[in-house]
């Protein structure tokens, strides 16, 4: 698998991505987007054919992979996984933690998609990215949703927190059944950038548990092995046996 991988002509544009990003993702719209993609609109398909049609998927507000397609993402992190001698959770985690992507695919506007996410219904954490921008958030000056606790109560757990909408919550809802708890929470908050110091009041203990077992050690192999120039693994045969042997049936999307 070579050059496929790459689209020379896409250019990212983090400032103008962030900026629709912030201003949109409210608790309404993060509410509607999460109950429509529950019924499942796109069809069925395997797991395996989603994530090679990851080579048509790219990622507006990532500018460390610029033309990198989200197949060769995915493979790369993979690839650093099986290099670290991680278990088989491990490296499915590293292959189909991105595949939510895909509804991009199907219409739905990168800002729906890609990009950092973070809690919606309380304060917005001061640091996330292109902070400034979520002044234009209808959510900024809610009298809840402006609050540090917001909508929910001190420690009340992530997964009982609305996350903005994106790849990570869809594919949260998606496999959250089908994989070990800790496979599916790492997936829901892979993007979760902000959640140093701005979040901790509203993890439980279990969260804080798996901040620092899979969400840490997880970033470091999906953040720090982006590679825009390399666009091939060795390892393809032995991640196509595993994802069909751990998803052997089509699932509906």
């Amino acid at each position: 698998m070579t050059q496929t991988l790459v689209n020379e002509t896409f250019k990212s544009n983090k400032n103008d991505f962030y900026e629709r990003h912030h201003r949109t993702q409210t608790l309404a719209k993060a509410t509607e987007l999460r109950d429509k993609y529950a019924k499942r609109i796109i069809g069925p398909a395997t797991m395996w054919e989603r994530l090679m049609s990851l080579a048509q998927v790219n990622d507006e507000s990532d500018s460390d992979l610029e033309g990198m397609t989200q197949l060769g993402h995915a493979l790369q992190t993979a690839d650093a996984i099986a290099a670290a001698g991680r278990n088989e959770d491990w490296i499915v985690l590293g292959l189909i933690h991105d595949v939510g992507k895909i509804i991009q695919s199907y219409g739905e506007k990168p800002e729906f998609v890609v990009g950092d996410v973070y809690p919606v219904g309380c304060r917005f954490g001061q640091s996330i990215i292109h902070y400034d921008y979520l002044q234009e958030n209808p959510d900024w000056n809610h009298p809840v949703y402006s609050t540090a606790y917001g909508i929910y109560a001190p420690e009340c757990g992530l997964t009982n927190v609305t996350m903005s909408f994106g790849h990570d919550e869809y594919m949260y809802g998606l496999i959250k059944e089908v994989v070990p708890f800790e496979v599916a929470w790492t997936i829901r908050h892979h993007s979760f950038q902000s959640v140093a110091g701005d979040y901790l009041h509203l993890m439980d203990e279990r969260d804080r548990e798996l901040r620092e077992s899979h969400m840490k050690p997880f970033m470091a192999y999906d953040l720090y092995t982006k590679n825009p120039n390399l666009a091939e693994t060795n390892n393809l045969k032995y991640y196509q046996e595993l994802i069909e042997r751990r998803f052997p049936e089509p699932l509906n999307w």
